[in-house]
Protein backbone atom coordinates (compact mmCIF):
# COMPACT_ATOMS: atom_id res chain seq x y z
CA UNK A 1 0.00 0.00 0.00
CA UNK A 2 1.27 3.45 -0.88
CA UNK A 3 1.93 5.92 1.90
CA UNK A 4 -0.59 8.71 2.38
CA UNK A 5 0.80 12.12 1.51
CA UNK A 6 0.53 13.24 5.14
CA UNK A 7 2.78 10.31 6.10
CA UNK A 8 5.30 11.17 3.39
CA UNK A 9 5.52 14.80 4.48
CA UNK A 10 5.87 13.93 8.17
CA UNK A 11 8.47 11.23 7.51
CA UNK A 12 10.47 13.52 5.27
CA UNK A 13 10.57 16.34 7.82
CA UNK A 14 11.48 14.01 10.70
CA UNK A 15 14.13 12.18 8.65
CA UNK A 16 15.59 15.34 7.17
CA UNK A 17 15.99 16.88 10.62
CA UNK A 18 17.49 13.65 11.96
CA UNK A 19 20.10 13.62 9.21
CA UNK A 20 21.37 17.14 9.98
CA UNK A 21 24.94 17.19 11.21
CA UNK A 22 24.27 19.96 13.75
CA UNK A 23 23.76 18.56 17.21
CA UNK A 24 21.67 21.55 18.33
CA UNK A 25 19.03 21.15 15.61
CA UNK A 26 15.55 20.87 17.14
CA UNK A 27 12.18 19.98 15.59
CA UNK A 28 8.91 21.27 17.02
CA UNK A 29 5.89 19.62 15.32
CA UNK A 30 2.73 21.75 15.25
CA UNK A 31 0.08 19.54 13.67
CA UNK A 32 0.72 19.76 9.93
CA UNK A 33 3.18 22.59 10.61
CA UNK A 34 6.79 22.27 11.72
CA UNK A 35 9.42 24.58 13.20
CA UNK A 36 13.07 23.60 12.83
CA UNK A 37 15.72 25.53 14.76
CA UNK A 38 19.33 24.87 13.74
CA UNK A 39 20.97 26.58 16.70
CA UNK A 40 23.14 28.68 14.37
CA UNK A 41 22.88 30.45 11.04
CA UNK A 42 22.92 28.03 8.08
CA UNK A 43 22.66 29.36 4.51
CA UNK A 44 21.40 32.70 5.78
CA UNK A 45 18.78 31.45 8.22
CA UNK A 46 18.72 30.01 11.72
CA UNK A 47 15.18 28.60 11.51
CA UNK A 48 12.91 26.95 8.97
CA UNK A 49 9.14 26.60 9.09
CA UNK A 50 7.44 23.89 7.05
CA UNK A 51 3.77 23.40 6.22
CA UNK A 52 1.62 20.96 4.23
CA UNK A 53 -1.04 23.25 2.80
CA UNK A 54 -3.83 20.61 2.76
CA UNK A 55 -4.96 22.13 -0.54
CA UNK A 56 -5.83 25.47 1.04
CA UNK A 57 -3.78 28.56 0.25
CA UNK A 58 -5.31 30.32 3.27
CA UNK A 59 -3.49 27.85 5.53
CA UNK A 60 -0.16 29.06 4.16
CA UNK A 61 -1.06 32.75 4.22
CA UNK A 62 -2.24 32.55 7.83
CA UNK A 63 0.84 30.56 8.84
CA UNK A 64 3.23 32.98 7.13
CA UNK A 65 1.54 35.97 8.74
CA UNK A 66 1.65 34.34 12.18
CA UNK A 67 5.38 33.58 11.83
CA UNK A 68 6.25 37.11 10.75
CA UNK A 69 4.24 38.53 13.66
CA UNK A 70 5.60 36.15 16.30
CA UNK A 71 9.21 36.36 15.08
CA UNK A 72 9.54 39.85 13.53
CA UNK A 73 13.35 39.87 13.56
CA UNK A 74 13.97 36.23 12.62
CA UNK A 75 15.56 35.50 9.23
CA UNK A 76 14.04 32.19 8.17
CA UNK A 77 12.82 29.97 5.35
CA UNK A 78 9.23 28.88 4.78
CA UNK A 79 8.81 25.53 3.03
CA UNK A 80 5.43 24.55 1.55
CA UNK A 81 4.38 21.04 0.51
CA UNK A 82 1.54 21.35 -1.99
CA UNK A 83 -0.37 19.50 -4.71
CA UNK A 84 -2.16 22.64 -5.86
CA UNK A 85 -1.37 25.34 -8.43
CA UNK A 86 -1.82 28.18 -5.94
CA UNK A 87 0.29 31.26 -6.73
CA UNK A 88 2.24 31.37 -3.48
CA UNK A 89 4.78 33.79 -4.91
CA UNK A 90 2.05 36.42 -5.27
CA UNK A 91 0.36 35.43 -2.03
CA UNK A 92 3.47 35.63 0.16
CA UNK A 93 5.14 38.67 -1.43
CA UNK A 94 3.19 41.18 0.73
CA UNK A 95 4.55 39.40 3.81
CA UNK A 96 8.13 39.87 2.61
CA UNK A 97 8.82 36.32 1.37
CA UNK A 98 10.90 35.75 -1.77
CA UNK A 99 10.99 32.44 -3.70
CA UNK A 100 14.22 30.51 -3.19
CA UNK A 101 13.92 26.89 -4.41
CA UNK A 102 11.39 24.68 -6.21
CA UNK A 103 11.78 20.94 -5.60
CA UNK A 104 9.71 17.74 -5.70
CA UNK A 105 8.73 15.38 -2.88
CA UNK A 106 8.89 11.76 -4.09
CA UNK A 107 8.29 8.28 -2.73
CA UNK A 108 8.49 4.66 -3.87
CA UNK A 109 7.76 1.23 -2.51
CA UNK A 110 10.94 -0.72 -2.02
CA UNK A 111 9.26 -3.99 -2.95
CA UNK A 112 8.57 -2.80 -6.49
CA UNK A 113 11.83 -4.13 -7.97
CA UNK A 114 15.13 -5.61 -6.73
CA UNK A 115 18.18 -3.35 -6.47
CA UNK A 116 21.71 -4.59 -7.05
CA UNK A 117 24.44 -3.62 -4.54
CA UNK A 118 27.34 -1.53 -5.85
CA UNK A 119 30.87 -2.64 -5.00
CA UNK A 120 32.45 0.81 -5.45
CA UNK A 121 30.19 2.49 -2.86
CA UNK A 122 31.60 2.69 0.66
CA UNK A 123 29.68 3.27 3.87
CA UNK A 124 31.53 5.59 6.21
CA UNK A 125 32.83 4.00 9.41
CA UNK A 126 35.46 4.68 12.03
CA UNK A 127 38.03 2.82 9.90
CA UNK A 128 37.30 4.60 6.60
CA UNK A 129 40.28 6.52 5.22
CA UNK A 130 38.66 9.69 3.92
CA UNK A 131 39.84 10.74 0.46
CA UNK A 132 40.58 14.33 -0.52
CA UNK A 133 37.35 16.39 -0.74
CA UNK A 134 38.58 19.80 -1.87
CA UNK A 135 35.69 20.20 -4.32
CA UNK A 136 33.00 20.03 -1.63
CA UNK A 137 32.14 23.41 -0.10
CA UNK A 138 31.94 21.86 3.38
CA UNK A 139 32.50 18.50 5.00
CA UNK A 140 29.64 16.25 3.84
CA UNK A 141 29.89 13.88 6.80
CA UNK A 142 28.71 13.90 10.40
CA UNK A 143 31.90 12.38 11.78
CA UNK A 144 30.55 12.48 15.34
CA UNK A 145 27.73 10.07 14.41
CA UNK A 146 29.59 7.13 12.92
CA UNK A 147 28.05 4.76 15.48
CA UNK A 148 24.47 5.81 14.65
CA UNK A 149 22.80 2.71 13.19
CA UNK A 150 19.93 4.78 11.76
CA UNK A 151 22.20 7.13 9.78
CA UNK A 152 24.19 5.67 6.90
CA UNK A 153 26.77 7.94 5.26
CA UNK A 154 28.07 6.84 1.87
CA UNK A 155 30.83 7.84 -0.51
CA UNK A 156 32.42 7.00 -3.84
CA UNK A 157 36.14 7.57 -4.28
CA UNK A 158 37.71 8.08 -7.72
CA UNK A 159 41.49 8.31 -8.09
CA UNK A 160 41.99 9.38 -4.49
CA UNK A 161 39.31 12.07 -4.67
CA UNK A 162 35.97 12.17 -2.88
CA UNK A 163 33.68 12.05 -5.92
CA UNK A 164 30.14 11.62 -4.55
CA UNK A 165 28.31 11.33 -1.23
CA UNK A 166 24.86 10.51 0.11
CA UNK A 167 22.96 9.83 3.34
CA UNK A 168 20.35 7.25 4.29
CA UNK A 169 18.10 7.58 7.35
CA UNK A 170 16.11 4.51 8.40
CA UNK A 171 13.01 5.60 10.31
CA UNK A 172 11.14 3.38 12.82
CA UNK A 173 8.06 3.26 10.57
CA UNK A 174 9.94 1.26 7.94
CA UNK A 175 10.60 4.33 5.82
CA UNK A 176 14.02 5.17 4.37
CA UNK A 177 14.91 8.81 3.71
CA UNK A 178 17.50 9.46 1.00
CA UNK A 179 19.26 12.77 1.62
CA UNK A 180 22.12 14.89 0.27
CA UNK A 181 23.03 12.89 -2.84
CA UNK A 182 25.83 15.06 -4.26
CA UNK A 183 28.59 14.53 -6.83
CA UNK A 184 31.60 16.83 -6.93
CA UNK A 185 31.51 19.09 -10.02
CA UNK A 186 34.33 17.37 -11.91
CA UNK A 187 32.78 13.92 -11.37
CA UNK A 188 29.27 14.63 -12.62
CA UNK A 189 27.67 12.80 -15.55
CA UNK A 190 29.50 9.58 -14.70
CA UNK A 191 26.54 7.72 -13.20
CA UNK A 192 27.83 8.06 -9.65
CA UNK A 193 24.52 9.31 -8.23
CA UNK A 194 22.77 6.27 -9.70
CA UNK A 195 25.35 3.95 -8.14
CA UNK A 196 24.91 5.61 -4.75
CA UNK A 197 21.14 5.32 -5.02
CA UNK A 198 21.29 1.64 -5.90
CA UNK A 199 23.44 0.91 -2.85
CA UNK A 200 21.27 3.04 -0.56
CA UNK A 201 18.10 1.29 -1.72
CA UNK A 202 19.73 -2.11 -1.34
CA UNK A 203 20.71 -1.27 2.24
CA UNK A 204 17.27 0.16 2.99
CA UNK A 205 15.68 -3.16 2.02
CA UNK A 206 18.22 -5.01 4.17
CA UNK A 207 17.18 -2.82 7.11
CA UNK A 208 13.55 -3.86 6.63
CA UNK A 209 12.28 -0.62 5.11
CA UNK A 210 9.22 -0.90 2.86
CA UNK A 211 9.19 2.65 1.49
CA UNK A 212 11.69 5.32 0.52
CA UNK A 213 11.18 9.08 0.34
CA UNK A 214 13.25 12.03 -0.83
CA UNK A 215 13.06 15.60 -2.07
CA UNK A 216 14.54 16.05 -5.54
CA UNK A 217 15.96 19.06 -7.29
CA UNK A 218 14.98 19.71 -10.90
CA UNK A 219 18.33 18.26 -11.94
CA UNK A 220 18.00 15.08 -9.90
CA UNK A 221 14.30 14.31 -10.42
CA UNK A 222 14.68 12.42 -13.75
CA UNK A 223 17.10 9.92 -12.19
CA UNK A 224 14.80 9.26 -9.24
CA UNK A 225 11.83 8.71 -11.56
CA UNK A 226 13.91 6.17 -13.50
CA UNK A 227 14.57 4.41 -10.20
CA UNK A 228 10.85 4.06 -9.49
CA UNK A 229 10.10 7.15 -7.42
CA UNK A 230 6.78 8.89 -7.98
CA UNK A 231 6.04 12.60 -7.63
CA UNK A 232 3.90 13.26 -4.56
CA UNK A 233 3.98 17.04 -4.03
CA UNK A 234 5.72 20.23 -5.03
CA UNK A 235 8.10 21.70 -2.48
CA UNK A 236 8.23 25.51 -2.56
CA UNK A 237 10.88 27.20 -0.43
CA UNK A 238 10.68 30.89 0.41
CA UNK A 239 13.11 33.14 2.24
CA UNK A 240 12.37 35.99 4.64
CA UNK A 241 15.52 37.96 5.33
CA UNK A 242 13.72 40.31 7.72
CA UNK A 243 10.16 41.30 8.44
CA UNK A 244 8.69 44.41 6.83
Amino acid sequence: MELALEQVVDAFVCGWVYSRALARTQLQPMGQHYHVSFGEVINGRSDEFLIFDQGQSANVEDFGRAISQQHPLLAHWLTIFTQTTNDYVRLLAPLGYQPLHHETLMSRRLSDSPVEPQTNVQQLSATTALPNHAEFAKSPFALDRLDDSHLGQYLIEVEGQLAAVARLVSLPEGIALVDSVVAAPSFRRRGLARQLMQQLLNDAVAKGCQHSILVASTLGAPLYRQLGYRDRAEVLIFELEKAN
